[in-house]
């Protein structure tokens, strides 16, 4: 737990100031760091020995209440947040606190069983869900969208509930006429809105990037454990989207994404106690696999990229995606590619091209201040769903709905507005 406030308030500005960049850009010397705080150099050497060595143990966060820790860490000390400009720093830094995070969170492992369900029909079914473009952190005011759109992070818990009813209805529904005792979730990047990708991007924002992370992985990580418990076998594939590294390409390159915090932590520690779980490494940018592996006349390859590598026109992808179709079938070698998911455009869209299908996710934001004010397109939030028969691929897809559509009105200052607002004619 946290012991001497003071001591801890000390330890942390040192943490704050040697992670600071000096006015040029440079690392800050020991001895500029020492001076600024105002500590023994002697002391500095060994605080700094011991904040490489044993971090947790240093700031003496060990075992402390979540509550107590995010608050001293994130409110009191927003600098640090703002401060941290090295991806390495960053991410070592955001990995102590989120064990603190975590950690209490765990319980005993929980005890499996693989479920006991009747086959109700001769055909058996590969249920797989795409998630994609979460954006968690993104803020969306109505009032800047037309009443076409809200999102925020109590907007994200509303939906991800409904997200998680959603997927387990629809299985129980075709479950009353096959069996369907595997899922395969793509995991398609943008999960969290990050930081640093556009100017301005912190006023559309209601969480900082630590909170998101957090939130990512408590939030996330729960429901799929709920899931988890309702399959057999659970497979979980991933790449990172563009909403995730930290600073510029050229800082942090594509092995520092924030999805990749989150992914790890999701599937190596809120899930590591999950058996029937089977972890696939998070990949760099595109993610080939075959659904049935056994099946050597009819492996039905599937690949998922985050998206942002496809270019539209007049911010319609699907040009971008047919060329994107070809260039992995030929990279990959193989022309019995099924289906191409791909998420990052916000519009869920199915396009058959011939023997490969490009599936095409949406959001869980909608439409954003951007999209509906700059590009005049929204669209309600929603991910994919389909079911896959190990003969005939996929024979059914159902878009999970995580918001209802909007419909404007005329109120009676002649405006259009949502429908249910005060003040509307009839």
């Amino acid at each position: 737990m946290i012991g001497n406030t003071h001591d801890f308030d000390k330890r942390l500005e040192f943490l704050t100031a040697l992670l600071t960049p000096s006015p040029s850009g440079k690392p800050r010397s020991l001895k500029e760091v020492c001076k600024q705080v105002g500590l023994p150099h002697k002391t500095g050497e060994e605080w700094k020995r011991r904040l490489r060595t044993e971090p947790k143990e240093f700031l003496n966060i060990v075992d402390g209440p979540p509550d107590e820790v995010i608050r001293k860490l994130l409110s009191d000390n927003a600098a640090l947040r703002k401060q941290l400009s090295d991806a390495d720093d960053f991410e070592r830094v955001l990995k102590i606190r989120l064990e603190d995070i975590v950690s209490p969170l765990k319980t005993n492992p929980a005890l499996y069983r693989k479920p006991e369900r009747k086959k109700r029909g001769a055909d058996s079914l590969v249920a797989m869900v795409d998630v994609s473009d979460i954006h968690i952190g993104s803020l969306v005011d109505a009032k800047d969208s037309l009443g076409l759109s809200e999102y925020s992070v109590d907007v994200f818990h509303s939906r991800l509930e409904r997200w998680e009813n959603s997927l387990l209805e629809v299985v129980e529904k075709v479950r009353s006429f096959a069996t369907v005792d595997r899922l395969i979730v793509n995991a398609m990047g943008d999960w969290l809105d990050s930081f640093g990708v556009f100017a301005g991007q912190a006023y559309e924002q209601d969480l900082d990037p630590e909170r998101q992370v957090m939130v990512a992985v408590t939030k996330l990580g729960a429901s799929l454990e709920r899931i988890c418990r309702e399959f057999s076998e659970v497979t979980i594939y991933g790449v990172p989207g563009n909403h995730g590294p930290h600073g510029r390409r050229s800082q942090a390159g594509r092995k520092f994404k924030t999805d990749r915090i989150v992914y790890w932590f999701i599937i190596d520690h809120m899930l590591r106690d999950v058996p029937n779980l089977h972890r696939s490494p998070l990949a760099d940018g595109l993610k080939p696999y075959a659904v049935f592996p056994q099946n050597e006349t009819n492996q039905q390859i599937h690949c998922i990229i985050h998206g942002d590598q496809v270019r539209g026109w007049m911010s319609l992808p699907y040009y971008g995606s047919g060329r994107a179709a070809g260039r992995v079938m030929g990279l990959l070698g193989r022309s019995d590619l099924v289906a191409l998911h791909i998420g990052h455009h916000h519009q869920l869209a199915n396009i058959s091209g011939g023997v490969t299908d490009i599936i095409h996710n949406g959001s869980w934001v909608g439409g954003s201040t951007y999209s509906i004010n700059d590009l005049f397109l929204s669209d309600i939030a929603k991910q994919q769903m389909m079911f896959i028969d190990e003969q005939l691929g996929i024979v059914m897809q159902h878009p999970l709905l995580l918001s209802d559509p909007v419909r404007l009105v005329v109120d009676t200052n002649g405006e259009l507005v949502p429908e249910g607002t005060r003040g509307v004619n009839g």
